[in-house]
C-alpha cells in the first residue's frame, strides 16, 4: 500500500512545498497513517517534515507548502510493518556511511533480518518500517561502492552514476517483498526509482517557472497534476532520472544485472482536470457518484450503438475537449470496439471447446463479477464464473486447462491479490487466454499480465469507495454480455419461430441497455427525499443487514459501501438465506457493546446515577427493531420471496426498508406494522419502474450509494460534535482502507 513520489525541476521554485503537498494530497487515498515530506534546495542539505495523520492536515500543519527547493520525494503510509508513529513515516534521511534519503510503497518482508544485518553492520536503524530498511540496504552497497572509485569520481559523474545503479541493482536481489521505491542522491541530484510489484508511473514535461520536470509516483493521477505525458513501466525496472531526461534499465532481482532500455513516452488518455474537486462537490464520493451518468453513457452509446442522450454532462466532467481529446477518444472507442469483439471470439471458443470462464477480482471488483454472471446468464445463457483470488487458488487453480479464458477486473490494475494469481498461471505456461478490464490500461495487469485490454473509460477514480468504476464494470458487464447473445444468435441456426423469440428478447435487452444513463438520473432525482430519511434512521445503528433477492452482488455492494464509509458493521446477504442463521440477530439486540455498557452503567451505579437493580431494565430499554434493507427486482416470484422475508422477520424484531419498483403487495408487506410492535418503522424507496431486474441492479446501486454517502456525512458530523478524534468516518478516506490494494 502506501504512496511515493519523487519530483525535480531544472530549477529550484519558491513553491514546491505546495506542488508537493498538492501531490501529497492526491496520494492521500491510498495511505493516511502518515505524511512525510523531504525537500531539497540548492545545496546538499534536505529539510525532512513528517508526522502521524493524513497529508489534509499535515500539509500546513508541518509547514511543508511553505518550503522552497528543487527536489522533492514524499510519502503516504498505510501502515504495515511498524505501528503508525513518527519514527515510521517516511521519508527516510540516512546517513551512516553516506548520505541518502528515500521511500518506498509496498511491502518488504524480510525486513526483521534486513534491521538486524544493518545493525550488525553499524547503521543506526531509527524505526521499525521496512521502508528505512530499503534506503539503508542501497546506502551501504552504494557507499561500498564509491570506495572502490578513485577519489576524484566518487562526488560526481557517470562513475558515481553506476556505482548507485550497481548498489540498487544488488539491493533487489537482497530485498524480499513486493514494492516500489524512489531514492535520491543528494551530491548529484539525481532520482533512482525502481518497480519492484508495486505500482509505478513516471512522467515528463516543463513550465514557465520550474523549467523541465521530472516525476516518479504510485500513483497516475499524481503524475497528471503535473503531465500527461508518461513513460509506461513494467515489472523489474529502474530508472534514474534529472529535469534533463531519464534513462531507464531492466533491473535483475535474481542476480546482479542491469540492461538498459529504450522507450518512448506516450501521452496518457485518463485527463487531468478529472483528479480535482469540482464546485459544488464538496467530497470525491459525491462528485464521482454524480458522473455515473455520463460515464455510463460513454459505455452504453457504444454498445448500443446509439448517439449521446440530451442529459447534461456532469460537473465533474470536462466540458471543452480539445481536439487531440476527441481524436483521442475515437481511437479509443475504436480499440474498445476491437477488445469488445476479440472477447466474444475468445468466449465462443472456450464454449465451443466445453471449456470456462473465470472471473478473478476483489471487493468491489467482485460484486461487479458476480452480477455479471447474472447478466451472462440471463442475457447470453452463458456461464460466467467470479472467484476471489484465494478461492480461486483453492478451488480452481489446479483444473485450469488449455483454452479456459481467465478474466482480471480490477479498477486500478495493480490489485496485488489479482496480479500474484496470474504470475502463477503465466508460469503454468497453459493457453490460457488472459483478459484485463481495467480503467488504467498502463497499470501491470493493463501492460504485462494479459494479452487483451478492455478499457473501463470512466476517468480516473479518487474516493477511496469505488462508485463510477463500480457502474462502469457492471455497464461493461453487460454490455458484453450483450455482445456474446448477438454473436451467440448470428452463429446460430435455430428455428425460425425459436429466432424470431430470441431476436424480441434481445431488442429488449438491448432497450433496456440503451435507457441506463437517463434512468440513472431519474433515480437520483425521485429517491432523494426518501433516502434522506432512511439515512437519519441508519446512520447510528450498529449493524445492518442488506438482503437482496437473485441480486446478491448488489446487496454486497451496497454493505460494502456503508461498512466502508460510515464504519457501521453491514452484511449483504441473499434474501432467503437470513433465515439459515443470521436472523438469530432479531430481538433482543445484543449486538452493541454489551462489555462497554456495562462498565457504563457501573461506573454510573458508584456515582449513584444508576442503581444495580435498575440495570436490566436499562439495557432492555435499548433494544430497538433491528435493521433489514431488501432489494429485489419486479420478477413476481422475487416480489413473492421478498414479501416472505419481510413478514418472516419483522415479527421477529425487524425494522423494514425496502428499495424496489413500485408494488401493491410489496408495499403493504413493508409498512403494515405487527401487531405487537406499534414503534415499527419502514421506508419504501421506490425506483422508477422499469419492470426489468436487471435494470434494478443499476437504480438500487445508485439508490445505495447515496445511503452510504448520506449516512457517513450524518454519523461524521455527529462525531465530531461529540469531540471523538480520530474516528475516521468519512465518505474518500475512511480508516484503513485504501483505494488499491498493492500488498499481500
Amino acid at each position: 500500500m502506501c504512496g511515493v513520489v519523487g519530483l525535480i525541476y531544472e530549477r529550484a521554485r519558491d513553491d514546491l512545498g505546495r506542488i508537493a503537498g498538492q501531490l501529497l494530497e492526491t496520494l492521500e487515498y491510498r495511505g493516511y497513517d502518515s505524511t512525510g515530506a523531504a525537500i531539497q534546495g540548492a545545496g546538499v542539505s534536505v529539510t525532512l517534515r513528517k508526522g502521524v495523520g493524513a497529508p489534509s492536515a499535515l500539509i500546513h500543519k508541518l509547514g511543508i507548502v511553505d518550503l522552497p527547493g528543487q527536489v522533492f520525494c514524499g510519502q503516504v503510509r498505510w501502515a504495515t510493518f511498524g505501528a503508525v508513529t513518527e519514527e515510521n513515516a517516511q521519508p527516510h534521511v540516512v546517513d551512516c556511511k553516506t548520505f541518502l534519503y528515500g521511500a518506498h510503497n509496498g511491502n518488504v518482508t524480510n525486513c526483521d533480518e534486513l534491521e538486524a544485518w544493518l545493525k550488525a553492520q553499524g547503521h543506526v536503524v531509527r524505526s521499525n518500517n521496512d521502508g528505512e530498511m530499503v534506503v539503508h540496504i542501497v546506502e551501504h552497497l552504494f557507499a561500498e561502492a564509491l570506495t572502490r572509485l578513485p577519489e576524484g569520481e566518487r562526488q560526481r559523474g557517470e562513475a558515481r552514476r553506476s556505482a548507485m545503479r550497481g548498489a540498487i541493482s544488488e539491493a533487489a536481489t537482497r530485498l524480499r517483498g513486493s514494492f516500489a521505491a524512489v531514492i535520491v542522491d543528494p551530491v548529484t541530484r539525481v532520482l533512482y526509482a525502481m518497480k519492484l510489484g508495486s505500482s509505478l508511473y513516471f512522467g515528463l514535461g516543463s513550465d514557465e517557472v520550474g523549467g523541465r520536470f521530472c516525476v516518479a509516483s504510485s500513483d497516475l493521477s499524481s503524475v497528471l497534476k503535473l503531465t500527461r505525458t508518461i513513460l509506461p513501466l513494467s515489472e523489474g525496472e529502474l530508472l534514474e532520472f534529472t529535469p534533463e531526461g531519464f534513462t531507464l534499465f531492466a533491473l535483475g532481482r535474481k542476480e546482479r544485472a542491469l540492461t538498459k532500455l529504450t522507450r518512448e513516452p506516450v501521452r496518457s488518455r485518463l485527463r487531468t482536470e478529472e483528479t480535482g474537486l469540482n464546485p459544488p462537490f464538496k467530497t470525491f464520493m459525491e462528485q464521482e457518484i454524480a458522473a455515473q451518468q455520463r460515464t455510463l453513457e460513454l459505455l452504453v452509446e457504444q454498445f448500443a450503438g446509439t448517439g449521446p442522450t440530451e442529459a447534461p454532462v456532469s460537473p465533474a466532467s470536462p466540458t471543452s475537449p480539445s481536439l487531440e481529446d476527441e481524436r483521442e477518444a475515437r481511437e479509443e472507442e475504436r480499440e474498445l470496439a476491437s477488445a469488445v469483439a476479440r472477447f466474444a471470439e475468445l468466449f465462443a471458443q472456450a464454449q465451443e471447446r466445453g471449456r470456462r470462464v473465470y472471473v478473478l477480482c476483489c471487493g468491489t471488483s467482485f460484486h461487479a463479477a458476480k452480477l455479471g454472471a447474472l447478466f451472462f446468464n440471463e442475457v447470453a445463457h452463458a456461464e460466467l464464473l467470479p472467484y476471489l483470488p484465494g478461492e480461486f487458488r483453492a478451488q480452481v487453480a489446479r483444473s485450469l486447462a488449455d483454452g479456459d479464458v481467465l478474466v482480471a477486473l480490477s479498477q486500478s490494475g495493480e490489485t496485488k491479490d489479482v496480479i500474484d494469481v496470474l504470475n502463477d498461471v503465466i508460469a503454468e505456461g497453459k493457453a490460457i487466454a488472459r483478459v484485463a478490464i481495467v480503467n488504467n490500461v498502463n497499470s501491470t495487469l493493463g501492460q504485462e499480465k494479459c494479452q487483451l485490454v478492455i478499457p473501463l473509460r470512466c476517468g480516473p477514480e479518487i474516493a477511496v469507495p469505488a462508485t463510477k468504476s463500480f457502474i462502469n464494470q457492471v455497464g461493461l458487464l453487460l454490455g458484453l454480455a450483450i455482445t456474446v447473445a448477438r454473436r451467440r444468435l448470428e452463429r446460430a441456426s435455430p428455428p425460425a419461430e425459436e429466432r424470431a423469440a430470441l431476436q424480441r428478447e434481445l431488442a429488449g435487452r438491448v432497450a433496456h441497455f440503451r435507457a441506463l444513463p437517463a434512468l440513472v438520473r431519474q433515480t437520483t432525482e425521485e429517491t432523494r427525499a426518501q433516502v434522506e430519511e432512511a439515512a437519519r434512521l441508519l446512520y447510528l445503528r450498529p449493524s445492518i443487514h442488506v438482503l437482496a433477492t437473485r441480486m446478491i452482488a448488489v446487496a454486497k455492494e451496497g454493505a460494502l459501501k456503508i461498512r466502508e464509509v460510515v464504519l457501521n458493521h453491514t452484511e449483504g446477504f441473499e434474501c432467503s438465506e437470513f433465515k439459515h442463521g443470521p436472523n438469530t440477530l432479531l430481538g433482543v439486540n445484543t449486538v452493541y457493546g454489551i462489555e462497554q455498557l456495562e462498565r457504563t452503567l457501573e461506573r454510573l451505579g458508584e456515582q449513584g446515577v444508576l442503581p444495580v437493580a435498575e440495570r436490566g431494565a436499562f439495557l432492555s430499554s435499548l433494544s430497538t427493531d433491528y435493521p433489514l434493507v431488501y432489494v429485489t427486482g419486479p420478477d413476481e416470484r422475487d416480489v413473492a420471496l421478498t414479501i416472505s422475508a419481510i413478514n418472516t422477520h419483522k415479527i421477529r424484531g425487524a425494522q423494514t426498508f425496502v428499495i424496489a419498483e413500485e408494488n401493491e403487495a410489496l408495499r403493504s408487506a413493508a409498512t403494515r406494522p405487527p401487531a405487537d410492535s406499534p414503534g415499527y418503522r419502514s421506508i419504501y424507496i421506490p425506483l422508477p419502474r422499469t419492470g426489468d431486474t436487471l435494470s434494478v441492479a443499476f437504480t438500487a446501486t445508485i439508490v445505495l450509494q447515496q445511503l452510504a454517502l448520506r449516512m457517513s456525512l450524518l454519523k461524521a458530523a455527529h462525531l465530531d460534535r461529540l469531540g471523538l478524534v480520530g474516528h475516521g468516518v468519512h465518505p474518500d478516506v475512511p480508516k484503513n482502507v485504501s483505494k488499491s490494494i498493492t500488498v499481500d
